[in-house]
């Protein structure tokens, strides 16, 4: 952590050099805090583009601003800051401030001083300070400590815990006994094959479970032959070649399990190691760190361009417990935890808003916060520093609790190994840690509504692969104590997570047999990584049935149905306009700026609506569109009214897509998906142009056919527009429940200049939609 100098800074009198400032782009992080964006906490967190060229060290100026904008006081100075974000350990008092930046060099001294940015800390942002105990977490071992008062005090109240019991049941006892497993091969050719890819990694999963779950049970049984097995599978894989078929270049999910299995062993088995073996196992986590931190930092760079789903990642899943293995006796390792926790604390993550959303969608939200909330948990216990306090991770439950009903199947957007089968119960485990870590009973009534709901097979590659639900229990139980779940709320209707550009609009959320939810998306973060092409896009469940999905199947990435399918905003419920869809190829920039945006939303009593605008996503594909938006309203808590405006310089035919694996009935402007709950009418309530038809596509198109032999197939309802300048098109979607009648009727009232979508409901006041007024 940086020290802190509130007088005339030492360096203040030396010759300076010039100091390079790189310029935002769509990839980068940007220069914060400034005047574009509010500071939602306390102390604020800064963070710079560094200059490209070598490490540099770094000093902060932080000025107070008087109410006319003027220096007030003397400035306070930040030293020794080693990476390009920092955060102040301590609040700063609420007011105006302005903050600038250099770099500090023994051989050259200082640069300039940066541009100098100004920022207010408001009188209510969330104080988050950043209590990092170095020291401690280079202290007594184990340093990858379960339980916040050490693993002394929670041995006398293991038989308390009903975790504890479980976890050696099931996921210690099974170990014993398994032969370890011999090193992943190397790819056929050395050319990557998705099922090689899966059985290396679940390999090195596995050697994560038996040194882990041995190591600590037995250390807190002190049950000899648990320890001496653990040890046994340790030194096996400390054996294996760091730059071989697990090395991180090779196979990063394989490298990522072996050096946390790693970490693990050495720290807890620290003791039982003889010095040749310590060395041994010391020098296979040292250079799997390495390897991976290396990515992280100087490849990657995502202190710079943060836009790297598996760079993130692994700063939780291994920087954080390589870090804390290594902490006090090896000065990279210590630079790693350090880089880590500051990250964690400052920076994490681009992927997010502070209202808990995360852009690449729910099941990748579902593998970060795996990570994230172990690391966040070990850190807290290892070091005192709880990120929990921070915006982002005090909501982020709300993500999954109003974007993926337990219920819900393929309701959601961006990949997912998952699609087709019940939200993983791993979502639920990252519930109930969110809800014991900042007390928010919701956040467990939901996980008890996933876990009641499930049918999800932890077998699954998607689950055993990846995670072991006793340890998470136990992990949760000995850090955070019980748990109390509170029933899920009825309201709100509408819930946005503005900086990812999702929107979820629902009613009945406390009881499933009665819910209706939809999911919009129009996002900013594009295309890029794991999201899709499906900006304006959006699905809707009901009364237990998906009815507009996601469609697809999950085969493996890049595969046929995920380059040709999946990812294109094809298989979405979006336009396609001119025959085009938005860019969703593999190009970052391109990708990040085929972009959507939220840009309103409202909420009345009847009535909640979000709007999107879709043309960046669009306009890559089609130069010249000039617009396309998307309203997306929930008329009275159970009817939904999607209205599109699209227009270019040139005449354009518009396609307009409902995906679902329900069947299918059309008229000539009405169509009827029957499920097994539901009965969904769709119909065209207003076109300014000419409905040429309504029909119905089965099948995905252009993938390989080897790859869905066997699996359901899925439809899309069609509805095509001619060709037309400028379009607006209006639709009513009414699920209903089998043996129940429509509730909602709507028609167009057109005198005068403009034109309104009146919505009407018996015993209800109308509610009233305009529409744009007929071009020209």
């Amino acid at each position: 952590m940086a020290n802190k100098n509130s007088t005339k800074h030492e360096h203040e009198d030396l010759p300076r050099s010039p100091l390079l400032q790189p310029d935002e782009n769509v990839l980068t992080v940007r220069y914060s805090p400034d005047e574009r964006r509010e500071v939602i906490e306390n102390p604020p967190r800064f963070q710079w583009i560094p200059p490209q060229i070598g490490r540099h060290s770094y000093e902060l100026q932080l000025q107070r601003l008087s109410v006319s904008g003027q220096p007030e006081g003397k400035p306070t100075y930040f030293t020794g800051i080693a990476f390009p974000f920092f955060t102040p350990a301590e609040p700063v008092e609420p007011g105006s401030y302005s903050w600038r930046y250099r770099t500090v060099s023994d051989a050259r001294g200082p640069s300039d001083w940066s541009q100098s940015r100004r920022f207010i800390v408001p009188a209510d942002a969330i104080v988050a300070p950043v209590a990092f105990d170095r020291k401690r977490a280079a202290g007594i071992r184990p340093r990858l400590a379960i339980a916040a008062d050490g693993h002394k005090a929670l041995i006398s109240r293991l038989d308390e815990m009903p975790a504890w019991a479980a976890f050696v049941e099931r996921s210690v006892l099974s170990w014993v006994e398994k032969d370890i497993p011999a090193e992943p091969e190397a790819y056929p050719n050395n050319l990557r094959t998705a099922e090689l890819w899966r059985r290396s990694y679940i390999t090195c999963q596995e050697a994560l479970y038996g040194i882990r779950n041995l190591a600590v049970a037995g250390v807190l049984q002190r049950d000899a032959k648990l320890t001496a097995r653990a040890k046994d599978w340790l030194l096996a894989v400390a054996q294996w070649d760091p730059e071989g078929p697990t090395s991180r270049s090779y196979n990063d999910e394989a490298a990522f399990r072996c050096a946390t299995a790693l970490a693990w062993g050495y720290d807890w088995l620290r003791t039982e190691l003889s010095p040749d073996e310590a060395d041994a196992v010391r020098s296979a986590l040292k250079a799997r760190g390495e390897q991976v931190a290396r990515h992280v930092m100087h490849a990657s760079r995502i202190d710079s361009f943060p836009y790297d789903s598996h760079a993130v990642r692994a700063v939780s899943a291994v920087m954080v417990p390589v870090g804390l293995a290594l902490a006090g006796e090896d000065a990279e390792g210590t630079e790693w935890l350090d880089f880590a926790a500051n990250y964690l604390a400052g920076p994490y993550s681009a992927w997010a808003d502070e209202e808990g959303g995360w852009a690449e969608g729910i099941h990748y939200w579902t593998t970060a916060m795996c990570y994230a909330l172990e690391a966040a948990t070990l850190l807290r216990n290892a070091t005192g520093l709880n990120v929990f306090d921070r915006p982002f991770f005090r909501n982020t439950g709300n993500f999954p609790l109003y974007c993926r009903p337990a219920w819900t199947r393929r309701g959601t957007f961006g990949d997912d190994s998952t699609l087709g089968d019940a939200p993983s119960p791993k979502i639920a485990r990252n519930m109930r840690l969110l809800a014991a870590a900042t007390g928010t009973p919701e956040f467990a009534g939901y996980a008890d509504q996933i876990e009641t709901l499930s049918d999800s097979d932890e077998s699954a590659f998607y689950n055993y692969g990846w995670w072991d639900f006793r340890f998470d229990d136990l992990l949760r139980e000995a850090s955070f104590g019980p748990v109390d779940a509170a029933s899920m709320p009825p309201e709100p209707r509408i819930k946005l997570f503005p900086g990812v550009g999702w929107t979820s609009l629902q009613s009945r959320m406390d009881d499933p047999d009665h819910q209706i939810h939809c999911v919009f998306k129009s996002s900013p973060f594009g295309s890029i990584s794991h999201s899709h092409a499906d900006q304006n896009a959006f699905c809707l469940s009901a009364f237990g049935d998906d009815i507009l999905v996601q469609s697809g199947h999950y085969i493996a990435h890049n595969s046929s149905m995920h380059r040709k399918w999946r990812r294109q905003t094809l298989s979405k419920n979006a336009l396609l306009i001119d025959g085009q869809g938005q860019y969703a190829d593999v190009d970052k920039f391109l990708a990040r700026q085929a972009s959507g945006a939220i840009v309103a939303h409202g909420d009345r009593e009847n009535h909640q609506w979000a709007v999107g605008d879709a043309t960046d996503a669009y306009r890559q594909m089609i130069p010249d569109l000039l617009r396309a938006e998307r309203q997306l309203h929930m008329i009275f808590g159970c009817a939904f009214v999607v209205i599109d405006h699209v227009a270019a310089s040139r005449s354009v035919p518009v396609s307009w897509f409902g995906h679902t694996l329900g069947q299918v009935e059309t008229g000539d402007r009405s169509a009827t998906i029957d499920t097994a709950h539901a009965m969904t009418g769709i119909e065209v309530v207003y076109s300014s142009g000419s409905v040429e038809g309504l029909s119905v596509i089965g099948g995905f198109d252009d993938v390989d056919a080897a790859e869905v032999e066997g699996l359901e197939t899925s439809r899309r309802l069609s509805i095509d527009l001619a060709p037309a300048k400028s379009h607006v098109l209006a639709t009513l979607i009414l699920p209903v429940r089998k043996q129940e009648t429509p509730k909602v009727m709507c028609f167009v009232e057109d005198q005068g200049f403009g034109r309104i979508l009146y919505c009407v409901r018996q015993r209800f006041d109308p509610v009233c939609v305009p529409l744009a007024p007929q071009p020209g």
